[in-house]
């Protein structure tokens, strides 16, 4: 018996041993690799009524660079914008929280601008909503900073890019034919998302695609009225497990009422599909 009991204690030993260096690996990959590990996804969206000229052109989409955040992710960024540089999409949508909290510190706004206008600067047209730390909005629960928004929404309309607020726009493709429209809702958190304004002046059955910071926002989009509509915010769950079905710290949290990663299946009204991007930023913690 004492001998079976040896074999169990250094079982258990063997266990313990491979579970606290399973928890210390997923701590350094959480801190110092998954931070800057640039995973580039291509997804083919369907478009209703798309024009035969637009078959197969490309948008790309960017979210949450959340600038100005302790454990510095610019490095990362900037080998995002000159991925996209050298790939020259069609349509370049970029998700908000470009700041992380720029109330506190005004540099993040000249800072993030300086960071995207690579895009414009390359000829790739470009167009952006605001996220909730654009407007200094860390928590739900923050007053929200109008004034610091409203700068930085200058500041990039400044260099080329477009910034939506509940606006739609027609774009057409450089060698010209009929155009598609393209959509921003505003910020959710700061109550400024009004998907009725937003479509207002998009003919009923126009192509378009839809583009926003938070995935609550597509809950208030009309049945069939966004086809094709591209988020952000969710940081992918930012603490998660690799290699699980989207086992993360904001999935557990909200009890999976949350979809934080890719296309959300059985989300929003009839007719309408939303594509989560995890985003190149992190959020309190950089993790």
């Amino acid at each position: 018996m004492s001998g079976t009991r040896g074999v169990v204690l250094r079982a258990l030993k063997w266990l313990s041993a491979a579970i606290v260096f399973l928890l210390f690996g997923l701590c350094l990959w959480g801190l110092l690799i998954g931070p800057r590990v640039l995973v580039e996804t291509r997804e083919v969206g369907s478009v209703a009524n798309l024009p035969p000229e637009w078959e197969g052109k490309r948008v790309a989409f960017i979210s949450d660079l959340q600038i100005g955040m302790w454990g510095n992710n610019s490095a990362t960024i900037q080998r995002a914008i000159e991925l996209l540089v050298r790939e020259r999409p069609d349509i370049m949508l970029i998700g908000g929280d470009f700041t992380e909290n720029p109330a506190q510190d005004e540099e993040q706004i000249s800072a993030s601008v300086r960071m995207v206008a690579p895009l414009v600067k390359s000829g790739i047209r470009t167009f952006a909503v605001l996220g909730n730390h654009d407007y200094s909005m860390v928590e739900r629960e923050d007053s929200k900073e109008l004034e610091t928004a409203e700068r930085l929404s200058q500041e990039l309309t400044k260099i080329g890019i477009v910034v939506f607020n509940n606006e739609a726009r027609s774009v057409t493709l450089r060698e010209g034919g009929p155009p598609i429209y393209i959509v921003g809702l505003g910020s959710h958190w700061a109550h400024e998302d009004r998907a009725e304004k937003a479509l207002r002046n998009v003919p009923q059955n126009a192509p378009r695609i839809v583009f926003m910071h938070n995935p609550d926002s597509f809950l208030a989009l009309p049945a069939h009225s966004a086809q094709l509509a591209i988020c952000g915010h969710t940081h992918g769950g930012q603490i998660r497990l690799p290699f699980t079905p989207q086992w993360s710290w904001l999935t557990f949290e909200k009890e999976g009422k949350v979809h934080a990663d890719a296309w959300a299946p059985n989300y929003g009204a009839v007719g309408n599909s939303l594509y989560v991007n995890r985003g190149l930023g992190m959020s309190v913690a950089p993790l």
